[in-house]
């Protein structure tokens, strides 16, 4: 089972099970509750609580993080999984991670953006070592332009992944 909770820590009381659409394997997804702040996707302007309560997830693959990491493997599933139902779960209220999350003067990457970039959307901008607010923006709009965004739900932590190859 996938096991989430809030951003305040909470759990949400009603839990589900459903199988999977394209395998047989069953998968245990929390239903939201009125005062759950299990979020789906909105601006980054608001607060993961001040969210309406997303729909309950049944998904083959659960993406775990918005990062450039995350918002790849969901352009990959996207892009070369059609069939695959999908959804990413971010604890914050905004897609980047890191380059979101600091926004410190001067905070930038020490790779260059060659490297840490997409290889579908290839960096376009004037530094090969980008500043932390062009990596925000780059990771956003990569996710916006590739539908990524429209299946993150905000405010969710993992708190545990159980499987079973017999599913």
């Amino acid at each position: 089972p996938i096991v989430t909770r809030g951003a305040d820590g909470t759990r949400p009381a009603n839990r589900e099970v459903r199988r999977g659409a394209s395998r047989n394997s069953l998968l245990t997804v929390l239903a939201p509750t009125p005062t759950s702040p299990v979020t789906q996707t909105e601006p980054a302007h608001r607060t993961a609580a001040e969210l309406p309560p997303a729909p309950p997830l049944d998904v083959d693959v659960l993406v775990v993080g918005a990062g450039i990491a995350g918002v790849d493997a969901a352009c990959r599933l996207a892009r070369h999984c059609p069939d695959v139902v999908w959804a990413v779960l971010e604890a914050r209220d905004a897609i980047g991670v890191t380059w979101d999350l600091f926004r410190y003067p001067g905070i930038r990457s020490d790779s260059d953006m060659y490297t840490l970039g997409f290889p579908f959307r290839p960096w376009r901008g004037a530094s090969s070592i980008a500043s932390g607010a062009e990596i925000r923006d780059y990771v956003q709009a990569t996710a916006h332009d590739e539908g990524v965004s429209e299946r993150v739900h905000f405010g969710q932590h993992v708190e545990r992944l159980e499987g079973s190859s017999a599913d």
